[in-house]
């Protein structure tokens, strides 16, 4: 079965930037990345180290509906080499979103 077809949410192709930082180094400043794409379940973005999967990561985003940045907990699902040694896919879902968040995000392809 392709992936597609698993997936519960439609995702849409962003090109947000983010700020990242994982619970493993909670003393670093923010990273920044840009996303590939992002759902209601989950979000796909690019950085220059891999993460381990279960990693816990916070993300601020600039969502166009919240004016502001949003912060998200997400935990990694998966960390795919793309570039030798300098950049990762990681694939990451959400973590307690509420409501709200959620029709945010349901929004982002008007």
């Amino acid at each position: 079965m392709p992936d597609s077809e698993k997936r519960r949410f439609k995702r849409f192709n962003k090109d947000y930037t983010i700020h990242y930082v994982t619970e493993e180094h909670p003393k670093i400043k923010y990273d920044i990345s840009k996303i590939k794409n992002i759902s209601e379940g989950g979000i796909l973005f690019t950085t220059s180290k891999p993460f381990k999967k279960g990693n816990i990561v916070s993300l601020k985003i600039r969502l166009p509906q919240a004016g502001d940045y949003v912060i998200f907990k997400v935990q990694v699902i998966d960390s795919v080499e793309i570039g030798k040694d300098m950049l990762y896919n990681i694939r990451a879902m959400f973590l307690n979103i509420d409501e709200g968040t959620k029709e945010m995000l349901r929004k982002i392809s008007e």
